[in-house]
């Protein structure tokens, strides 16, 4: 028992590190801040999607493609955004993905018909989908090679 207390104490006191790293480096601040932004509004929404689309009389077949074309939507735009990443403009792709996110779930939320849902997916697919890898990708190009791993794992873990 003692030892597994202190593993759950040393991962505790890493995560910290982690994030007291992530909040003092400015380069790494903003895209770290966006992706905790988007998983708590995603986390709030998540339980609840299911019983929007109930509630507007979708299908289990409508509800099925509207995640298909977000799917879709994350597959089709993932090698562009990291061709951005992999130019070195993390920024450019990092802010779009944010961009369509935020307007994905302005228009899920304002939507009153199914047509507003597919515009919806279409949108979160083109951007949030894709939010938390390209930040990943962005923080493990900043941080030196010692504490990449961390990062790394940090990152997903407080993800999770």
């Amino acid at each position: 028992d003692g030892a597994a207390l202190q593993m759950l104490r040393e991962a505790l006191l890493e995560q910290w590190s982690l994030l007291r790293q992530l909040w003092e480096e400015p380069v790494l601040r903003v895209p770290a801040t966006v992706v905790w932004v988007a998983e708590l509004g995603g986390s709030l929404q998540a339980p609840v999607v299911s019983f929007l689309y109930l509630s507007m009389g979708l299908t289990p077949r409508q509800m099925g493609t509207l995640s298909a074309i977000t799917s879709a939507g994350t597959m089709v735009l993932a090698p562009v955004y990291g061709w951005f990443v992999d130019r070195g403009d993390a920024y450019t792709a990092i802010t779009t993905s944010a961009f369509l996110c935020a307007w994905g779930c302005l228009a899920r939320g304002a939507a009153s018909n199914y047509a507003w849902l597919l515009a919806a997916a279409v949108l979160q697919g083109l951007g949030g989908s894709n939010l938390p890898t390209l930040v990943l990708a962005h923080l493990a190009s900043c941080t030196e090679a010692s504490t990449r791993s961390l990062v790394v794992s940090g990152y997903a873990a407080q993800l999770a």
